[in-house]
């Protein structure tokens, strides 16, 4: 009822399901809904109920836990209900309380109710000082690959998982305050558009080979994604190849190895010896290769996988 009055109280497009979100008042008020359902997911946990699994089962198709949300593949319904998004991309600033009501221009104290309640429209506002904040955000949008073998015959190819990570990943703020791609940017972002394209692309050392795979991705959200490189099939001996990925300004993305003592990664050349001994490091196919644990999932965490012995930081 909370929700569905205040559409019905603003009435016009904000009253009709098909136009709603055509109103900008849609948007406060859905960002208002979501900060009222943080503070009950806090109060859900205080009685040690995880909310994030506590999602109501439904016979309706489109409510379904795995459903995938409409325009936000792979995200399915119940992805809604992590806590990635409160930790991760936006945060809430506090309810308005008595006596100061967040010092908002719309808002003054009843101490009758000792509630905040809003300002007529014959009252003075108040001046309000403070910065807005800049919206964060992390991994959000889904790589697309392709891939070239420029060099040598196109058999015998097995296939290395890297990783691709954009500096300050997550940390960095967004260029501009909208989740899309660079087609959404408009003027102004073309240098930052250019280097949507990853291009990884492996030398053969002890065989004759180039090998170039097209990672595009969304670089005004800073990420990390996966790539796939090919190198020849080692056999029963070893293939080494120069590992490289450069933007599509052909700028090169810094190397990393994998040190598993230490566990993290170490400036490197960029070169790696592929054998067939375990642990093999390689996939026969690409098809393989991708569904070998490696999905791209923004609900994922950033995690040392040992299995990537290379790294490039990239932008």
């Amino acid at each position: 009822m909370m929700h569905n009055m205040v559409h019905a109280f603003v009435g016009g497009q904000m009253n009709d399901f098909n136009t709603s979100s055509q109103d900008p008042f849609f948007w406060i008020h859905h960002a208002f809904i979501d900060a009222v359902w943080t503070v009950f997911c806090r109060q859900l946990r205080h009685r040690n109920i995880d909310p994030q699994d506590d999602y109501v089962i439904v016979d309706n198709e489109m409510h379904k836990p795995e459903r995938y949300m409409d325009h936000l593949f792979p995200m399915k319904n119940i992805d809604g209900y992590s806590d990635y998004f409160a930790n991760n991309i936006y945060s809430y600033g506090d309810f308005a309380k008595c006596p100061t009501c967040l010092n908002s221009p719309y808002l003054k104290c009843d101490h009758a109710s000792n509630k905040c309640v809003g300002i007529e429209l014959h009252e003075p506002r108040r001046r309000v000082e403070t910065p807005p904040k800049r919206i964060k955000t992390n991994h959000l949008s889904t790589p697309q690959n392709d891939f070239t073998v420029l060099a040598g015959d196109d058999k015998n190819w097995v296939y290395i998982p890297v990783k691709i990570v954009v500096r300050n990943a997550l940390e960095k703020s967004l260029k501009k305050n909208v989740i899309g791609g660079c087609e959404y940017l408009g003027a102004g972002y073309d240098d930052l558009c250019s280097k949507s394209v990853a291009i990884v692309q492996s030398n053969g050392i002890t065989y004759h080979g180039t090998y170039r795979n097209y990672i595009v991705n969304d670089a005004s959200i800073p990420q990390w994604v996966y790539a796939y490189v090919g190198v020849k099939d080692p056999g029963t001996g070893s293939s080494q190849a120069f590992i490289s990925i450069t933007d599509k300004n052909h700028k090169p993305c810094d190397a990393f190895c994998l040190d598993l003592k230490a566990k993290k990664y170490r400036s490197c050349p960029g070169v790696i010896s592929v054998t067939n001994k375990k642990p093999r490091l390689y996939y026969n196919t690409l098809k393989e290769a991708e569904e070998n644990g490696y999905p791209f999932n923004p609900l994922e965490p950033d995690t040392l996988d040992p299995r990537i012995k290379m790294a490039f930081l990239c932008y």
